[in-house]
């Protein structure tokens, strides 16, 4: 199969995702390479998957557009600023993201947890995660977003759409010290998914932690997006970080 029509069964399959379930789940620990992380992957009876309890997968999958709306790359001029620089798209999953911005020659990366792991299963997003695995694996790092492995100061852009909603304040604290870590001096991270009570939260966090060192602004995006008969709507914070 080519891997122009790879991807179009990637896309198909990732419109017909199950409802995630608690129940009678098979699990699977996997251990990452790197520092002995462990992975334990989740598969309830119904199809969906979970790596650390987190869901991978759902059944709701927010449509490209709509990811670059939040993350605010709407204009030819945002993309034109990043030819030629190291780019990062954090928790990426089977997004969109990463290969629209390859396909328009901007040479990024991806990083989740499950990338690379064993003991994904045998069914339908199972397919997918492997088929996306199989088209883009080299340009996949399996890393923890609290601790991705990269280098010091040695990334110019950072990307995550709809990562820290999922996870916990110490965690988003966790993940946000990684990224100033990793982004090079004039680097800038756009990661969207704050509701504005965690926005004052982590402002105070980054004035107390990084003072100087940093500039951040946070914009409120209003959104509304409907798939297979389901609309999510609200308003979600876009956070604009730059290191200097």
């Amino acid at each position: 199969m080519s891997k122009k029509w790879l991807a179009i069964l990637v896309f198909t399959l990732k419109t017909t995702q199950a409802f995630s379930s608690p129940r009678q789940l098979k699990c699977l620990d996997v251990f990452l390479q790197a520092e002995n992380v462990r992975v334990k992957i989740e598969m309830p009876t119904n199809g969906a998957v979970l790596v650390n309890g987190v869901a991978v997968t759902g059944d709701f999958v927010f449509p490209l557009d709509f990811v670059i709306k939040n993350l605010g790359l709407v204009g030819i001029e945002d993309l034109n600023a990043y030819q030629g620089r190291s780019i990062i798209s954090l928790g990426e999953g089977t997004s969109g993201l990463l290969p629209y911005l390859l396909n328009k020659g901007i040479s990024a990366r991806g990083i989740d947890l499950w990338y690379h792991a064993e003991g994904i299963p045998n069914n339908l997003i199972g397919n997918i995660m492997r088929s996306y695995g199989d088209l883009y694996g080299e340009r996949l790092i399996q890393a923890d977003a609290r601790r991705t492995l990269l280098e010091d100061a040695s990334v110019d852009v950072v990307l995550s759409h709809m990562l820290v909603n999922n996870v916990n304040l110490v965690r988003r604290k966790s993940i946000l010290r990684e990224v100033v870590r990793i982004l090079k001096p004039g680097g800038e991270a756009r990661i969207f998914g704050f509701d504005e009570e965690e926005t004052l939260s982590i402002a105070h966090f980054l004035e107390m932690q990084f003072a100087d060192r940093i500039r951040f602004a946070f914009q409120t995006i209003s959104y509304s997006v409907t798939f297979r008969g389901r609309t999510h709507s609200g308003d979600m914070n876009l956070l604009i970080l730059q290191k200097n």
